[in-house]
């Protein structure tokens, strides 16, 4: 948990502690004053904060810090475990000036100013880095002109001696050429998508293409029903619809005592207005997307996986399920198409799980990408032009 004096109850205007959904004083719902933007930043700050804590895969972490301050930029918390991660991946500097914004946004933030002196100390330790606490002297105004010199020069080194992975890799994609790519609802003729879905959509798209490294794309809703992203020329459009268009939502299944085939297509109990559903047997869903806290690809041995955790209710749900049905077989099922039937050999009562299929490491990524957002509302294509 992370403690700010700022932070109060809208009900009773105790001091609360952040990622508390009650306050503990009152019972008042603590989300109920937030705007969906700050929702969503709190969203993905618990994720990122569960990672960090886990010490697992801090660049996941680091870009869902990154989605919350783009939902909420003055997210004081979400910037010192901006600067925690920045740490981690010995990117000090940035750190420190993530510490700083925290500061600035919550002058009362203990925890960052005690991070913002660890930081700056290291760094003096260290030999590197201007501490805060250098004067203007006549000396101290040598050592910044030793080390602006210095940094110039590192940098021209650089240009000369990877110039073409430096323009081609950083700074193409941010001032080169861009081409517009249009995604359209991969719906039946006659369905009518709403303006919430479409925006919801955009979105998720963004969050997705985040995830995959695309830090430099943003989808937005158009007035005709399209979703429009301009995309630097050097990325191939095509490859990029493959990885984020579909809906992406997975459920886990019970079969019962059914070998269903790997590849079948089945129908669930869980509806959506925009996918149409094969006919048939209705299979019940055990838990879905909306339990899953985070997914990472990982190759424990020769072949990619997906491993996932889930949140305390669907760890619950999962696990009465998996003690009640021991040798039965368990789907997973992915955008309504079996993608594994495994046999539930245990309960499984930790709340985490493996999703093992015929994934590379591009393949596993793209899923634990999916799972790491909301499933899309409907499947989007790519117009071609």
């Amino acid at each position: 948990m992370i403690s700010d004096p700022s932070s109060k109850c809208p009900e009773c205007g105790k001091d609360l502690v952040l990622q508390e959904r009650f306050c503990p004083y009152c019972g008042a719902e603590l989300n109920a004053g937030m705007d969906k933007n700050q929702a969503l930043a709190l969203k993905f700050f618990e994720k990122a904060q569960f990672n960090y804590n886990q010490n697992r895969k801090l660049q996941s972490a680091l870009a869902d810090c990154e989605l919350a301050l783009e939902h909420d930029p003055t997210f004081a918390e979400a910037h010192n475990l901006r600067g925690l991660i920045l740490d981690a991946l010995d990117l000090s500097d940035e750190a420190i000036i993530e510490y700083r914004e925290a500061i600035r946004l919550n002058p009362y933030f203990e925890e960052a100013q005690a991070n913002l002196k660890d930081a700056e100390s290291e760094q003096i330790t260290s030999g590197y880095g201007i501490s805060p606490s250098i004067q203007d002297s006549e000396q101290g105004g040598e050592l910044r002109r030793l080390l602006i010199t210095g940094g110039v020069g590192l940098i021209l080194l650089l240009l000369m001696v990877g110039g073409y992975y430096v323009v081609n890799r950083f700074l193409l994609p941010i001032f080169g050429p861009t081409t517009e790519l249009v995604f359209v609802p991969d719906v039946p003729e006659s369905t009518t998508v709403s303006k919430n879905d479409l925006e919801d959509a955009a979105n998720i798209l963004t969050e997705r293409s985040k995830l995959l490294g695309y830090s430099q794309i943003t989808f937005r809703a158009s007035s005709n029903g399209a979703i429009v992203a301009n995309i630097p020329a050097t990325i191939n459009g095509s490859e990029l619809a493959s990885q984020i268009g579909q809906v992406g939502l997975l459920e886990f299944v019970d079969f019962g005592n059914e070998q269903v085939m790997v590849g079948q297509e089945v129908r669930t109990d869980i509806e959506n207005p925009y996918m149409v559903q094969v006919e048939g047997k209705t299979w019940h869903t055990v838990i879905s997307n909306d339990a899953i806290v985070s997914a990472d690809a990982v190759k424990p041995a020769d072949s990619y996986q997906v491993f996932f955790t889930l949140n305390e209710e669907g760890k619950q749900v999962f696990a009465f399920h998996t003690a009640k049905h021991i040798g039965k077989y368990l789907g997973i099922v992915f955008d309504k198409v079996v993608i594994s039937n495994p046999i539930i050999q245990q309960a499984i009562t930790k709340g985490e799980g493996v999703i093992s299929g015929n994934f590379n490491q591009e393949t596993a990524q793209q899923l634990a990408a999916v799972l790491n957002t909301k499933p899309l509302p409907f499947e989007v294509k790519l117009v071609e032009k």
